[in-house]
């Protein structure tokens, strides 16, 4: 964007440097010429009479040409800051310059999974990520012959994908802004009980529990890379199996996640729907860290 400075009015022809100081010079010094010089001469001193006029127009011509290169460059400053406008309307529409931005973390998702995650902005609004948690208990239990000589592990695992929209993202110059998102998150826990062949069955009693979450989620951004990350939702718990025995009498023992016995029946195969039930509140949290370029 160019600025012009326009010459300050009051100073007129003196504002265009030596020629207008010449031109004045010569005008002024002509009267006393012509009144000095030999009645021959007389024909010059007319010239000169004849050009200061001319000189006086020619001053006048260039004050006139920078009024209105002032007004020009008054004109492409408004355009530039107009141009500047439009490109930051632009920027808001397709969102703060997130893409190919990496976060790494921990969490605790509205289903109640524990899990660390990771999460990549494929665009500034759009992101895909995964999570994963595991849990282990180790304890001794009985042989074949009744003592406590072997070791018996139990736990469970998840993993799941996630994607998330942002439509609302805070302003980046401020040292604390928050985003907004909606998305979906598909997790998978699978149990393992440390049985031997001889106690498995051929029902399914191993847990397993597929849950889908729908969660609300905030950004916190605290600095450019650091984040704090509330969320809460809905959750859709589908428990694999039937409750109904088969011709031998079993049943599918599948208990899932135990979210029966939490909400007082039996654990086994269902299907559940909850705003959630950790400490009172549907929510989740996290945490994360950012890499890629500010």
């Amino acid at each position: 964007m160019r600025t012009r400075t326009r010459p300050v009015s009051w100073l007129g022809p003196l504002s265009h440097g030596w020629p207008c100081v010449t031109a004045l010079a010569c005008a002024l010094a002509v009267p006393s010429l012509a009144d000095a010089a030999p009645k021959g001469k007389k024909g010059a001193a007319s010239k000169d009479d004849a050009a200061e006029p001319a000189a006086k127009a020619d001053d006048e011509a260039d004050a006139e040409s920078d009024d209105e290169q002032s007004g020009t460059g008054g004109a492409e400053a408004s355009v530039g800051t107009s141009g500047a406008t439009a490109s930051a309307g632009a920027a808001g529409k397709k969102g703060a310059p997130m893409k190919g931005r990496f976060g790494f973390g921990a969490m605790r998702t509205v289903s109640g999974l524990n899990a660390l995650y990771g999460r990549y902005y494929l665009g500034n609004r759009f992101t895909l990520g995964l999570g994963a948690g595991v849990a282990t208990f180790t304890h001794r239990d009985t042989d074949d012959n009744g003592e406590f000589s072997r070791k018996r592990t139990v736990g469970a695992f998840a993993v799941g994908p996630e994607a998330f929209f942002w439509p609302v993202q805070g302003k980046r110059d401020q040292q604390v802004h928050a985003d907004f998102g909606i998305g979906v998150r598909a997790l998978t826990y699978v149990g393992f009980l440390g049985l031997t062949e001889q106690e498995r069955s051929e029902t399914l009693d191993t847990p397993v529990e597929i849950d889908v979450e729908i969660p609300a989620k905030i950004l916190l951004f605290i600095g450019p890379r650091v984040s704090v990350n509330p969320e809460f939702g809905f959750v859709v718990r589908i428990i694999p199996g039937s409750r109904e025995p088969d011709g031998n009498g079993d049943s599918d023992q599948n208990p899932g996640t135990g979210i029966g016995s939490r909400l007082g029946t039996n654990d086994g195969p269902g299907l559940g729907l909850e705003l959630g039930n950790h400490a009172g509140f549907f929510m989740g949290i996290g945490v994360g860290y950012w890499f890629g370029k500010l």
